[in-house]
C-alpha cells in the first residue's frame, strides 16, 4: 500500500512537473511573439500612378510579423508579383474580426480597390471569440469590403492547433477551434460571393506540423519567410485570377 502511494505520488509529481515546462515554454515563446510584434511594420508599397489598387487588412499576419525581409509576407509577395499595383496596408497586430470591421470603417466612403485582401481569424481562434458573433460579424466584414471593391478575397491561418507556442493538452481544442471557424467563414464567403482561401489540411499533410521549424518564425505561432511563402501560393493563383480579367 505504502509502495502504492509512493508511485501514484511520483506521478503525480511527473505530471505536475511538465505542465510546469510546458507553461514556462509558452511564456518564453509568448516574449518572443511580442519582440517580434513590436519590431513588425506592416509592409506597404505605394505608388504614385498604379495600375491596380490593392488594400491590405488584418491582422498580424497581414502585417507579416514573422516575416524577414517584411518583402517576404503576403502583402510584400504580393507587390513583387505585381510591381504596377498600389498595396496599401492597414493591418494591425492581434486584431480580430471587429478590429478589421474598424480599418474599413476609417476608409473614405469613395475609397476603391481593385482588391480587398482580408487576413483576419488566428485571434478569435485563440482568444475564443464566441462563433455567434463570428457568425454575425464575418458577413459584415465582407459586406462592408465590397463596398471598397468588387473583388474581396480572404483568408485566416491553417491549423492554429499546430503552433508550440500553445500547451500541449490544449492543442486540440485549438484544431478543433480553428475547423469551427472555418466553417463559419467558409459559408459566409459563399453567401457574400467572395473569395475563401483555405490553408488548411490534414495533419500528415501540413508542413507546419511536419516542420515547424521551417515554417513557423522563433515564436513557432507567426509564420517565417517560408511560412507565408507557403500561404502564398494558394493566394497567387486567386489574385492572378481576378487582375488578369
Amino acid at each position: 500500500m505504502v509502495m502504492a502511494t509512493k508511485i501514484i505520488l511520483l506521478i503525480l509529481a511527473i505530471i505536475v512537473l511538465i505542465i510546469a515546462i510546458d507553461i514556462m515554454q509558452t511564456q518564453r515563446l509568448i516574449a518572443i511573439g511580442i519582440q517580434q510584434t513590436q519590431k513588425a511594420t506592416a509592409f506597404q508599397r505605394r505608388l504614385a500612378d498604379p495600375e491596380y489598387a490593392i488594400l491590405v487588412i488584418g491582422d498580424s499576419s497581414a502585417v507579416g510579423v514573422g516575416a524577414l525581409p517584411p518583402d517576404e509576407s503576403i502583402a510584400g509577395r504580393l507587390a513583387k508579383d505585381f510591381p504596377t499595383a498600389d498595396v496599401e496596408n492597414l493591418a494591425v497586430s492581434g486584431s480580430k474580426v471587429q478590429d478589421a470591421l474598424m480599418q474599413l470603417s476609417n476608409l473614405p466612403p469613395n475609397a476603391r480597390y481593385d482588391l480587398i485582401l482580408i487576413q483576419i481569424g488566428g485571434n478569435d481562434i485563440v482568444r475564443r471569440t464566441p462563433l455567434s458573433d463570428l457568425q454575425r460579424d464575418i458577413p459584415k466584414l465582407l459586406s462592408r469590403a465590397q463596398q471598397h471593391s468588387s473583388n474581396v478575397v480572404q483568408l485566416t491561418s491553417g491549423n492554429v492547433g499546430t503552433s508550440k507556442l500553445l500547451p500541449f493538452g490544449t492543442r486540440w481544442y485549438f484544431t478543433l477551434r480553428t475547423k469551427q471557424v472555418r466553417k463559419i467563414f467558409m459559408a459566409a464567403n459563399i453567401a457574400a460571393n467572395t473569395h475563401y482561401v483555405d490553408l488548411l489540411r490534414k495533419h500528415s499533410e501540413d508542413p507546419y506540423a511536419k516542420d515547424p521549424q521551417t515554417y513557423y518564425s522563433p515564436d513557432f505561432f507567426h509564420p517565417s519567410a517560408a511560412g507565408y511563402g507557403d500561404w502564398y501560393a494558394f493566394v497567387q493563383p486567386v489574385v492572378t485570377q481576378i487582375l488578369s480579367k
